[in-house]
């Protein structure tokens, strides 16, 4: 048990057994339990359990915008093969448009705007051997890549504001946004038809450089 400091419905203090002090009208010490809080009340001479307000429909589909905003800038991983070390790119708004603005400048036989590396808001992505550089081919597939799976997760997020619409009170109180499945799963039918040898893994692409 804990001693709870009172006026009038609201509890003021909580302390240990035998923590409490002498106070003046119309506060009062009562004995409550180990899980009373602050936001709690006390009513007729015993505590009222905090209930947080129901969510609403909108509260949850705004919870999932903000979490696949999060998602989106954490962004995808390019791996040069198999084995190694996947670099994180960030999808922000700013790291779309220059992987779109190289990917126009090399469709217009630019050779190389990117000059050879990715920089992106994280690191400066190079070829492993320093004697190559980051080929056009590999920025066009990232492009491509990257693209598509912003696509598929936005999808992922529309399917289930449709479906927050049918959810009980009780499942919108115990929606989790941080619990929300953004893997992704791809299909031959996802690939472009004249890209070789696609190697997408959920957010990971497997490319040599």
């Amino acid at each position: 048990m804990k001693r709870a400091l009172i006026h009038g419905t609201g509890i003021v203090q909580i302390v240990e057994s035998g923590g409490d002090f002498d106070v003046a009208k119309p506060l009062f010490w009562a004995d409550v339990a180990d899980t009373t809080t602050v936001y709690d009340t006390y009513v007729d001479g015993a505590v009222v359990k905090y209930q947080a307000p129901d969510k609403t429909v909108r509260q949850v589909n705004d919870a999932i915008s903000r979490a696949l905003t999060a998602r989106i800038k954490s962004g995808i991983e390019w791996a040069f093969d198999e084995g190694s070390d996947a670099y994180p790119i960030g999808l922000e708004h700013e790291m779309r448009e220059v992987f779109g603005g190289f990917v126009r400048a090399i469709e217009r036989k630019a050779k190389q705007p990117h000059k050879g590396v990715l920089a992106t808001n994280k690191m400066i992505i190079r070829h492993p051997d320093p004697k190559k550089v980051i080929s056009d081919a590999a920025i066009e597939e990232l492009y491509i890549f990257g693209t598509l799976w912003i696509f598929k997760v936005s999808m992922k997020s529309i399917l289930l504001k449709q479906s927050v619409y049918g959810m009980t009170t009780e499942q919108l109180n115990a929606f989790d946004p941080s619990a929300i499945d953004w893997r992704i799963e791809w299909g031959k039918d996802d690939y472009p038809e004249d890209l070789l040898n696609p190697n997408w893994l959920d957010n990971r692409i497997v490319r040599e450089p």
